[in-house]
C-alpha cells in the first residue's frame, strides 16, 4: 500500500510540476506579447515624432516666408507713404502758386476797374 501512496504522491508532484511549467510558459508568452506591444508603441512614438518634426519644419518655412512678405509689404507701404507726402507737398506748392496768380489777376482787374477812362483819354491826348 505504501507503494501506491508513493506513486500517487509522485503523480501529484508530476501534475504540480506540469502546472508550474505551464504557468511559467504562459508568463513567458505574456512577456513576449508585452514586449511586442511595447515595440509597437515605440514605433508609433517614433513615427509621431517624425510627423511632428515635418510639421514644425513646414511651419518654420512658411513663417520665414511670411516674415519676408511682411518686410516687402512694409517697404511698399513706406514708399507709398513717402510718395503721398511728396504729392501733398507738390500740391501745396501748386496751390500756393495758383493763389499768387489769382491774386495778381485780381489786383490787375482792380487796377483796371479803378482806372478812370477820362484820365486815359487825357493821357492819350497828351501823347
Amino acid at each position: 500500500m505504501l507503494e501506491y501512496i508513493v506513486i500517487c504522491i509522485g503523480l501529484v508532484l508530476a501534475v504540480f510540476m506540469w502546472l508550474i511549467y505551464k504557468k511559467i510558459e504562459q508568463k513567458k508568452n505574456n512577456g513576449d506579447e508585452i514586449k511586442s506591444a511595447l515595440n509597437l508603441e515605440r514605433e508609433r512614438k517614433k513615427d509621431l515624432n517624425e510627423v511632428k518634426e515635418k510639421i514644425l519644419e513646414t511651419i518654420n518655412i512658411h513663417n520665414t516666408t511670411l516674415k519676408e512678405d511682411f518686410v516687402v509689404i512694409k517697404e511698399r507701404v513706406s514708399t507709398v507713404q513717402k510718395t503721398q507726402e511728396q504729392i501733398g507737398k507738390l500740391a501745396t506748392e501748386e496751390f500756393r502758386q495758383l493763389n499768387i496768380s489769382v491774386n495778381k489777376v485780381i489786383n490787375r482787374s482792380e487796377k483796371i476797374k479803378n482806372l478812370d477812362l477820362d484820365e486815359v483819354e487825357k493821357i492819350e491826348k497828351k501823347k
